[in-house]
């Protein structure tokens, strides 16, 4: 999926509509792709200029080749700093570039890393190159030709799709689209959100789930800003077929209320996924720890999670919990930009790269799915179907023959048993002490052997 993505993603970047549809429309990404409903002001933010990128060159005067084409497959589009207004310039010094300010270039701490440049907000042309490219460029007469488009017309998108439930209460998973060229900071985390979706979707389930793709900062303004139903029709979400809850069924409501005040009323809890490519675990919480969210979230990040307060705030979490929003989000990362990620913002967070591996995809989805069923399994009481232990050898979980050690493999199983009488899952892998992944990969193999039954 994200090599699909990566490579589909040409040029597609994060205030666009065409990159927005890029999105939207790889195979496995079938998210409903919604407007701004108004793209002037947000609370005390404008949106930018709708930004479309082709490419960017530089080349040495009097060589016959480019010393740099975004054109060329595996070339680094960070090469063209983000919202650059197109731009092009003849037989100039390299020098004079640079202390103009329209070349950028990266720390000589790693010497080939392209750094990663924005101007959002003011209308301004940049390119941008490594230390070691700048050290062979220093003295020379480069030109320069940046293909980009801002359109004053255009319009801010975001994706957003309702996965209906048994109940309104909503787990919301949101990432955004900045920019695709950054595999584990930009792209991993929209997979995420997608993979999840198609989890979520094939599957009973009691809780609403939300999922958001829109650029970092702006996006959420403008979706907190925008207007929600009354009521939810579950195929103008984007589902495929299935009875809808008694709650979502009807027509699509004409009446609207701010999106804000619903959220508040609806949203259980919320994660920011970003810089998801790592080994390590990172949580960085919200301002405001409701009490669902610090129940789940004390237990499942315990252990092997570094967790972080408030102040050390990063990402998406800013906004959704920002005093006067305080929803309850927190951001779920696995590189800590200035901690472990050194390529962050870099053309050295790349796909096939030192920074992403498969096998470290598989266990961050994993983990995420794993989050997706302790929601789910905390809304039940657990019971035991048993009057005493149960005869584990019956269901293949403990061998026919006793010795010493002959058990250790049963005995996780049994202690969960031992603790449903009618408890809930964060209880009885806190009474434990025990991993909640744990727990559910317990409790799922009990119900599936009919020894406890959720309540609820």
């Amino acid at each position: 999926m994200t090599k699909i993505v990566y490579n589909a993603c040409y040029g597609g970047f994060g205030v666009s509509e065409a990159g927005m549809r890029r999105y939207a429309e790889i195979k496995g990404i079938d998210l409903y792709v919604e407007k701004d409903k108004d793209n002037s002001m947000v609370t005390y933010w404008t949106v930018p200029p709708e930004w479309n990128f082709r490419f960017g060159m530089l080349t040495v005067s009097g060589d016959a080749e480019a010393y740099i084409d975004t054109r060329i497959p595996g070339t680094p589009k960070l090469h063209v700093m983000g919202y650059s207004a197109p731009f092009s310039t003849v037989d100039a010094s390299f020098d004079e570039l640079v202390s103009q300010g329209l070349i950028h270039v990266g720390d000589p701490v790693d010497g080939e890393a392209v750094p990663y440049v924005t101007s959002y907000y003011e209308r301004r042309a940049g390119f941008c190159v490594s230390h070691s490219q700048a050290q062979y460029l220093k003295g020379r007469r480069v030109n320069i030709v940046i293909d980009t488009e801002l359109d004053d017309a255009g319009r801010l998108n975001y994706g957003d799709v309702v996965v209906p439930g048994d109940v309104p209460d909503e787990i919301v998973f949101t990432s955004y689209i900045c920019h695709p060229d950054m595999v584990s900071n930009e792209l991993v985390g929209p997979v995420m959100v997608a993979a999840l979706y198609q989890h979520v979707a094939s599957k009973p389930r009691h809780y609403t789930y939300r999922f958001i793709l829109a650029p970092e900062t702006i996006g959420p303004l403008v979706y907190l800003a925008g207007h929600e139903p009354n009521t939810i029709n579950a195929l103008e979400c984007g589902l495929d077929g299935g009875e809808s809850p008694a709650w979502a069924m009807g027509e699509p409501a004409k009446e609207t209320r701010n999106r804000l005040d619903w959220m508040r009323d609806t949203v259980y809890n919320g994660y920011v996924l970003t810089c998801l490519g790592g080994y390590g675990w990172y949580s960085q919480h919200g301002r405001r720890m409701t009490s669902p969210m610090k129940r789940i979230s004390d237990w499942w990040t315990n252990g092997d999670w570094e967790q972080f307060p408030w102040k050390y705030r990063m990402s998406d979490e800013r906004q959704w919990c920002w005093p006067g929003v305080d929803l309850p989000f927190q951001t779920l990362q696995r590189h800590r930009p200035g901690l472990d990620f050194p390529a962050y913002h870099t053309s050295r967070d790349r796909l096939n790269g030192t920074e992403l591996e498969a096998d470290s995809l598989q266990h961050t989805y994993d983990r995420l799915a794993v989050l997706v069923e302790i929601h789910e399994m905390e809304t039940k009481r657990w019971r035991a179907t048993t009057i005493g232990e149960p005869f584990m050898s019956r269901y293949d979980l403990m061998p026919t023959i006793s010795k010493v050690g002959s058990s250790d493999g049963a005995r996780p199983l049994l202690s969960v048993l031992s603790e449903c009488d009618g408890a809930r899952l964060v209880d009885i892998a806190r009474n434990l002490d025990m991993p909640l992944d744990a727990v559910v990969r317990a409790l799922t193999l009990l119900e599936a052997h009919g020894l406890v039954e959720g309540e609820g």
